[in-house]
């Protein structure tokens, strides 16, 4: 029986909100794929120098504020003096429109309990920050509407190891996973996961392919790809039978899966 995660599929999954047009992992981002009818919220999660876990995207605060060094090194309280809106552009640096609009960096927290009925797509980006990300998961009880993945492995997270929630694949798995996949012997793949969720190209070589999809659909795990912002593309990959589309233009990404969906 299918997790009640997945429903409406194929997802549009939000790529850290709708980050085309608002500062990623933003209120405002997150606010934004919900209005444009995004199915889940894809999201990252470090932990602050105090272990809260917040949302960015690498963990270095160059990325997206006016400090730098890694989001580590700096308390919540810290974090929170911080633009979050600082470094984004939308013209390619001609200018900052969102720079002192009041941005701050999120807290999960936050995220869950500001959008209590939105689904997340969660990417664990380092090892610290687990524990803390499944304790406010369970203060939230919110497992059934959090799709876990981690940067590293959570099969060496005891923190992790029993989540009941749904899985998606991690990047360790994932080189598992294509090399049996091209060596033809994916039937072996031994994992309980939920969903691949995979690049269409990696380093100029090519990941997603209508076979791929095929043989995961054999092995009853879904595949979601990402980031795709490009309406031609959503379209080709919506035909090989994609289950979701992680994008940064969760409105293209709607009105695609509509046309698509159009007898």
């Amino acid at each position: 029986m299918s997790h009640p995660y997945f429903h409406n599929e194929p997802m549009v999954l939000a790529h850290r909100g709708a980050s085309a047009y608002a500062p990623d992992h933003t209120l405002e981002a997150l606010q934004l794929a919900v209005d444009q009818g995004a199915d889940a919220i894809e999201i990252d999660v470090h932990a602050s120098r105090d272990g809260v876990p917040v949302l960015h995207h690498g963990g270095d605060l160059s990325e997206s504020t006016e400090a730098e060094g890694p989001v580590g090194a700096y308390t919540l309280d810290q974090l929170r003096q911080l633009d979050a809106g600082y470094r984004y552009t939308p013209d390619g640096g001609a200018t900052f429109p969102h720079r002192g609009k009041g941005h701050t960096v999120v807290t999960l927290a936050e995220a869950l309990d500001s959008f209590p009925h939105t689904r997340f797509n969660l990417d664990i980006k380092e090892r610290r920050a687990a524990r803390a990300t499944r304790r406010v998961i369970d203060e939230f009880d919110a497992a059934r509407r959090v799709l876990l993945a981690a940067f590293y492995s959570w099969q060496r997270s005891p923190a992790l190891r029993d989540y009941p929630g749904p899985r998606s694949i991690t990047q360790d798995q994932m080189i598992v996973f294509m090399l049996l996949h091209w060596t033809r012997l994916d039937a072996l793949w031994p994992l309980r996961v939920d969903a691949f969720q995979l690049p269409e190209f990696h380093r100029g070589m090519r990941v997603v392919t209508p076979r791929l999809i095929e043989r995961a659909h054999d092995l009853g795990v879904r595949v979601h790809i990402w980031t795709v912002d490009d309406r031609v593309d959503m379209r080709r990959l919506l035909d090989w039978g994609a289950d979701g589309i992680i994008t940064k233009k969760p409105d293209v990404a709607v009105a695609t899966r509509a046309r698509h969906q159009e007898p």
